[in-house]
């Protein structure tokens, strides 16, 4: 065969197998059902965008399952307050809240969450499975009756750009913002109306059982 060709073809072939992430989808979704359809219905490589922060979502200790590489996140959402006695906040809400839920990861999936904090399901590991776990930026992992936190005994773990607890952030751009939209000036303070997770907090987990 001729070289050209042999080159052409395992060009093709690479093509075929690398991740198209052109191609990848971000579906947004706010109820848990939407959030379930959202996973089921993703393709390798998509991203679910959770809307809604103002309130948790409860799965009523559902166990989904990943078949497929995928990211779960939440960007921040915020609305002005005015306060009874006259003061202006703004409400921040930073992170997704999934309860009563665990995650089974397939073997070879890699599922990554961001800005997610998830309370397992009563009888699962937050996270299980075979597969791998990437979690990045204020993300918390809860289990519940002495439950595994995470365990993924032929999978990995990585964990990335986790900041203290105690770290302090720079809202100034969003305060401005805010402001502008407001027609204020002036804005007494940013509260946050939830307890805002900056670290991963495991169950029972273990070195062993991650």
């Amino acid at each position: 065969m001729n070289k050209y060709v042999r080159i052409l073809l395992s060009f093709v072939v690479l093509l075929v197998l690398l991740p198209n992430a052109a191609n990848a989808a971000i579906y947004e979704a706010s109820s848990t059902d939407e959030i379930k359809a959202a996973i089921e219905n993703a393709q390798d490589g998509d991203t679910i965008n959770i809307r809604g922060l103002n309130t948790p979502k409860d799965f009523g200790n559902a166990v989904i399952s990943v078949s497929k590489n995928l990211t779960i996140k939440a960007d921040m959402e915020y609305e002005p307050y005015n306060s009874p006695y006259g003061q202006k906040f703004i409400m921040v809400y930073e992170d997704a809240r999934l309860h009563n839920v665990s995650f089974e990861i397939a073997e070879g999936k890699t599922l990554t969450l961001t800005h997610v904090e998830i309370k397992g399901a009563e009888t699962k590991p937050a996270v299980f499975g075979d597969g791998n776990l990437l979690v990045t930026d204020r993300t918390g992992i809860h289990a519940k009756n002495e439950q595994d936190a995470v365990y993924l005994p032929k999978g990995s773990v990585e964990i990335t750009g986790i900041q203290d607890k105690k770290t302090n952030r720079d809202y100034s751009d969003l305060q401005n913002k805010v402001m502008n939209e407001m027609g204020e000036t002036t804005l007494r303070s940013i509260t946050f109306p939830v307890v805002v997770i900056n670290g991963i907090y495991g169950g029972s987990s273990t070195g062993e059982s991650a």
